[in-house]
């Protein structure tokens, strides 16, 4: 796709946002400009620190490989790991409350 052919699209998307900020966000070297909503920067500036504290601890883990490319790979495996376990443990939440109320409503029937 081309670069004029997106530009449309994120200026559709920029104007979708109700409260628009615009923020600088350093990860891995690379600066970025993004445009997100005002509430969410708090999540934003998380990631950010995530993302680079992770890098760094395996950049010094590993400091006799100067592969960078692994120590990214490394972050995004451990950043998704963290994720999946996060849907795990909310989905067996959500199932327990469930079955939890389940059983209330049953106790109530009798």
């Amino acid at each position: 796709m081309e670069k004029d052919a997106i530009n449309p699209k994120l200026q559709h998307l920029r104007g979708s946002i109700e409260d628009a900020l615009t923020i600088n966000l350093h990860i891995l070297g690379q600066t970025m400009n993004l445009t997100i909503e005002r509430r969410e920067e708090e999540l934003y500036r998380k990631a950010e620190r995530l993302i680079n504290l992770r890098y760094n601890m395996y950049a010094s883990l590993y400091a006799e490989s100067r592969d960078k490319n692994r120590f990214a790979a490394m972050t995004l495996l451990d950043i998704a790991l963290m994720a999946q376990k996060a849907e795990y443990i909310q989905s067996d939440v959500v199932s327990k409350l469930l079955e939890l109320g389940n059983k209330i409503t049953s106790d109530i029937a009798e």
